[in-house]
């Protein structure tokens, strides 16, 4: 209800109590039909006791009431109602009350579906099991130091991303129950961690978890799984960005040497290839890889999905157990 409406009505004779009870309803009604029933007499009661919400009897009564205070009320013609005009009133209340019934009875249906929906959904998510990596958990010194070179170049990037999926290993974010067994809340997982050991990231965390999603959408593109960490795509890329930051080969963890020697398996070869084509041209702009990332992982992108698609297709059979070892150093060379 407006302002400018409430002072119209207000100057028409409407009480608070009127303007309430009709708003929602016709404004017709309070533009015409209540003042009108004031000047026959009718009190606030009667307004409220005969006016129904969906304005049909309300408008007759405005064409009888307004035929009886008009000063040529005993004309003929003044009581000729054309009978479109009452057809496009009561269609138009019937559709407004039927609908109105609609919604009344789809409202708790529908909500009640959102609400199992959503529950089938979190005990979905409850199944999946904890992640493991196969990297130890990296220190705090490590993590700022990635941190502060995050931006320097792709492979710092997926790098600090990595390095954050691999915390989240080593951290406890599960849910809290109470003794009913509903849900409370959550332990303080990756944010708590960071808030504890290193305070100077926990002031950017929503930057710090938009790199970990880019690492993670990243090991869902090349195809890792469980517990290869994402590192393992950048071969020597990793131990030369860790030396380029100050870290030493030892803060890198990540290397394809950690996994079988030299001879990594050959998922983590094939994985090596595609990231090479994923990053193929992308300069060293931290805005331009994430794009990049997220546009091989949107659904919509049908041209970046057949570019994947074929990728995964060149890859797929070109690199078998037996050919590995040469084309890891093809891919790393």
């Amino acid at each position: 209800m407006s302002e400018g409406l409430a002072v119209v009505w207000r100057r028409n004779g409407c009480t608070e109590r009127e303007m309430f009870e009709f708003m929602d309803d016709e404004p017709f009604i309070l533009c015409d039909v209540i003042p009108v029933m004031h000047k026959l007499g009718f009190t606030e009661e009667d307004v409220i006791k005969y006016v129904p919400h969906d304005g049909i009897l309300a408008r007759l009564t405005m064409q009888f009431a307004w035929f009886f205070t008009y000063p040529g009320r005993y004309h003929p013609s003044n009581i000729a109602v054309p009978p479109w005009i009452l057809a496009s009133f009561l269609r138009r209340a019937l559709t407004r009350r039927i609908a109105a019934l609609k919604n009344k009875e789809s409202r708790p249906v529908h909500y009640e579906a959102e609400k199992a929906r959503r529950q089938a959904m979190a005990e979905e998510r409850r199944r999946i099991t904890h992640r493991t990596t196969m990297s130890p958990c990296p220190s705090a010194e490590a993590l700022l130091d990635a941190w502060r070179h995050v931006r320097d170049s792709k492979v710092s990037l997926v790098r600090f991303g990595s390095m954050m999926q691999d915390l989240e290993c080593y951290v406890d974010n599960s849910l809290r129950f109470d003794n009913l067994g509903r849900i409370v809340g959550r332990n303080a997982g990756i944010k708590g961690w960071l808030l504890e050991n290193v305070p100077e990231m926990a002031a950017h965390y929503t930057s710090v978890i938009r790199y970990k999603a880019a690492a993670k959408k990243l090991r869902q593109i090349v195809g890792l799984a469980d517990p290869t960490p994402v590192t393992t795509v950048l071969g020597t890329d990793g131990r030369n960005a860790a030396k380029a930051s100050g870290g030493g080969e030892d803060s890198c963890n990540y290397g394809a040497d950690k996994l079988n020697g030299d001879s990594p398996p050959v998922e983590v070869v094939r994985a090596r290839a595609i990231y090479l084509e994923v990053m193929d041209g992308i300069p060293d702009v931290a805005a331009r890889v994430m794009a990049r990332i997220d546009a091989l992982c949107d659904p919509e992108r049908t041209d970046e999905a057949a570019t994947l698609r074929s990728w995964r297709e060149k890859y797929a059979d070109a690199i078998t157990v037996r050919r590995k070892d040469i084309w890891w150093r093809r891919l790393t060379a």
